[in-house]
């Protein structure tokens, strides 16, 4: 699985209904997401990002921090999680 950080310029609702088990919300209109989708251009299409809904999609690779214990839980789980 991917994961992926997610700025919608609104809350659609988009985020919790296309990934209900796999979103933490980090900050008004930022997620960290897992997906099984290849590429943040994938995950566009799946959002629906464009000009009616804009939006920026990264790729995480690698991450390291200090935030609250349930976004650790859940990066841990996507990450190792093929």
């Amino acid at each position: 699985m991917n994961t992926y950080l997610v700025y919608l310029s609104s809350d659609t609702g988009v985020i919790s209904e296309k990934f209900p088990d796999s979103n933490h919300r980090i900050a008004e209109g930022l997620w960290a997401v897992g997906s099984t989708d290849s590429t943040p251009a994938d995950m566009m299409t799946r959002l629906g990002i464009g000009q009616e809904l804009p939006g920026v999609i990264v790729k995480i690779d690698s991450y390291y921090g200090h935030f609250d214990q349930a976004l650790w839980q859940k990066l841990n789980a996507w990450v190792h999680r093929q």
